[in-house]
């Protein structure tokens, strides 16, 4: 999701997005990109997941409905799939 959410960047002409694993920072940037992007806010919460098992050796268990998010991220991967169909907007000077 992480790469999902920095490939729409780059899309809407952000020349480099940062270098972090956290949903919660990804988010605002598309926002002021002029992205929809409140859409996904809830998603933030995975942020944990994408830090704790990458450099956790035993990470916490967070109490989520995993199918409730399993279809959320995938209807996140799905709508940048098809925005990187489109042409790229013109980026913002």
């Amino acid at each position: 999701m992480e790469k999902a959410l920095k490939a729409w960047l780059l899309h809407l002409g952000e020349d480099e997005p940062p270098l972090t694993h956290d949903l919660r920072r990804l988010l605002p940037l598309l926002a002021a990109r002029g992205a929809v992007s409140s859409d996904w806010s809830d998603l933030g919460v995975l942020t944990v997941y994408a830090v704790q098992f990458r450099y956790d050796a035993d990470p916490m268990p967070l109490e989520l409905n995993r199918t409730a998010f399993n279809q959320r991220v995938n209807a996140l991967l799905l709508q940048v799939d098809q925005l990187l169909k489109l042409p790229s907007p013109l980026p913002q000077t």
